[in-house]
């Protein structure tokens, strides 16, 4: 199925707002223009479209033969990556960026660590959610891949397609979509990358200035997991093909901001 059905002909439209709309149409050409390096970027690691075998009928009066034919996928359908190791290690670093996730980890942190640290990790995230689904909602910029003409209006057949205009043409490389699940929401900035820059950041201080070291191995361990959460997960999400380059530089700046305030 495609990600198009998923979305209104509205996702397009630019904030009402005039400051906000100012800002959209700022960091719109940004969204569009580095397309290609993505895709480009997930060719690289490995990500390319399958094709799948499809029975076809054909009649001749009254003789019938069934012929197998190869049908290229579109690029938001059964997408995958030629390595299984790499796939599965970004497809593992995206899941970091998830609630259960968090709620995993602010549970372990005050179970293994220290109270005192969960909560501010807590209020850290919920700031940080709170701040990044507001600049998605108000700059309404699109995720890569998507633009107006890629809209399927076939729930309403009568409504013809807005004559809206993307700032960019899409590229000839077009940008792989290997996940879904939050593909009706906007782009920037990605909350994956605000989260691993935050969270992980805010605890490695803490270990640092406010805890003497008992176990360098223990201690090692735990800065590895923060660092692999910090740099990998923003990463993945290049890799599935639903965030920009602009979306990921926001979110980690935002992240890096929020973590040392």
């Amino acid at each position: 199925m495609s990600v198009s059905r998923h979305i209104s002909a509205d996702y397009f439209q630019p904030p009402s707002d005039s400051f906000w709309r100012r800002w959209h149409f700022t960091l719109l050409p940004l969204v569009h223009q580095y397309e290609g390096t993505l895709a480009r970027f997930q060719r690289k690691l490995g990500v390319t479209t399958r094709k799948r075998v499809i029975q076809k009928v054909t009649c001749d009066g009254a003789t019938c033969n069934m012929v197998m034919e190869d049908v290229p996928e579109t690029f938001t359908s059964h997408p995958h990556s030629s390595s299984n190791a790499v796939h599965t290690l970004f497809a593992v670093a995206s899941e970091l960026g998830n609630e259960p996730y968090y709620a995993l980890w602010a549970t372990s942190t005050a179970i293994l660590l220290d109270a005192r640290v969960s909560l501010p990790l807590l209020i850290l995230w919920a700031l940080g959610m709170y701040i990044g689904q507001f600049l998605k909602d108000n700059l309404r910029l699109p995720r890569p891949g998507l633009f107006p003409e890629t809209i399927d209006t076939t729930q309403d057949k009568q409504k013809q397609k807005q004559p809206t205009k993307p700032s960019a043409s899409p590229s000839d490389v077009p940008v792989i979509r290997l996940e879904t699940k939050y593909a009706a929401e906007f782009g920037f900035p990605s909350t994956h990358a605000l989260g691993a820059f935050s969270l992980p950041m805010l605890t490695l201080l803490f270990m640092l200035f406010r805890y003497e070291v008992q176990s360098p191995i223990a201690c090692g361990l735990w800065a590895a997991l923060q660092l692999f959460w910090m740099f990998v997960t923003p990463v993945s999400r290049l890799y599935r093909g639903v965030h920009s380059f602009l979306d990921i530089v926001g979110g980690s700046l935002i992240g890096f901001v929020l973590a040392i305030v």
